[in-house]
């Protein structure tokens, strides 16, 4: 028996975002959107998909249409409800691709946000987050990408009064745009960082406050 995700009670908040986004009532939307989101959380090919689900191949189109119109960029939006505007946190982690995932045709692994570590096809998600932690928003890039690199793109998604990173984003330029849009930061320093610091060379936790 399939784990399905949507309650009614969750159904009842999708259904009338997806309206918003131009996508009406049609025959088996709640169960395409169950497969889609059953492949994003098991991470198998769409061929795999079970058949409770309906052919791979329609959910699958169905799936690429939504996302080349940036109708699941909307619906991200519109699902992500009321932010806390006082504190936002960011930080970067790194996922392993699947060996499949490059090679597709008319496309390249950057576009794709497909890169080459040590570890080997990584995708790198960059994510900024309320104090409750609700996603604000969001970029995807290759997974060798420096944190730092993206951080200015969350910043500017960023209205609240703080906010919070780890040691991965000190950086003094980065600082410095900060505080030209008038944030206050909160960033502990990496132990052996060159140029100025504030104070103390020892690992710190303080705010630039």
């Amino acid at each position: 028996m399939l784990r399905l995700m949507l309650t009614d009670d969750m159904w009842s908040r999708v259904k009338p975002a997806l309206y918003k986004c131009g996508v009406y009532e049609k025959k088996r939307l709640r169960i395409i959107i169950e497969g889609i989101l059953w492949r994003m959380r098991i991470g198998s090919p769409w061929r795999d998909l079970p058949t409770e689900f309906g052919p791979w191949k329609t959910i699958y189109n169905q799936f690429n249409r939504w996302s080349h119109r940036g109708i699941l960029e909307r619906l991200f939006f519109i699902l992500r409800g009321e932010l806390d505007k006082e504190w936002h946190f960011m930080d970067a982690s790194i996922v392993k691709a699947h060996q499949h995932s490059i090679g597709v045709k008319g496309s390249s692994p950057q576009k794709q946000g497909i890169g080459k570590t040590a570890g080997g096809n990584t995708t790198k998600i960059h994510m900024l987050c309320d104090s409750h932690g609700n996603p604000i928003d969001f970029d995807i890039t290759q997974g060798q990408v420096h944190d730092v690199k993206q951080a200015e793109y969350l910043i500017r998604r960023s209205d609240a009064d703080y906010i919070v990173a780890d040691k991965g984003y000190d950086s003094d330029k980065l600082r410095a745009k900060i505080k030209k849009k008038n944030l206050l930061r909160s960033f502990p320093q990496r132990p052996l960082r060159k140029g100025p610091t504030r104070g103390s060379t020892k690992r710190s936790t303080n705010s630039d406050t």
